[in-house]
């Protein structure tokens, strides 16, 4: 394996381990655990706090939230992603379906499906491990 290679299956597996921890967030409708995903200002955060909250509001969990991660790509880096340096990559993935479910377990819907699409993921190393600060579409 080259080295972009094998530097772009190092990044999989971090991408792999953020969105793990993302979805037991939102599994377990448990916002401070985003702060294993997303740096503080991160908008990504805000939108999955958000949903945490409206989830419990309605007394709704989801059965899932893994995302189907199949590539990622370094588009660039400063100081190599280590702690204060960044990384922006193009990652590549899809979003299965998942069940809501009520507080007795019932399925009362089901979450969407995003079919394969690459977004753009900036990482950014803390004293903490990788967060993500912002990702977006194209």
């Amino acid at each position: 394996m080259g080295g972009a290679d094998q530097q772009a299956q190092q990044w999989l597996f971090v991408v792999r381990d953020l969105d793990s921890a993302r979805a037991v967030a939102l599994v377990h409708l448990d916002a401070e655990r985003l702060s294993a995903v997303y740096t503080a200002d991160s908008a990504a955060r805000a939108a999955d706090a958000a949903t945490i909250s409206a989830l419990a509001a309605q007394g709704f969990r989801v059965e899932g939230a893994l995302h189907r991660i199949s590539a990622v790509r370094v588009i660039g880096a400063s100081a190599a992603g280590g702690p204060g340096g960044a990384v922006r990559l193009e990652v590549t993935d899809s979003l299965p379906s998942y069940r809501v479910l009520d507080p007795n377990g019932s399925t009362v819907g089901s979450t969407g499906v995003r079919g394969q699409a690459s977004r753009m993921m900036d990482v950014v190393g803390t004293a903490d491990g990788y967060r993500i600060s912002a990702v977006s579409t194209g």
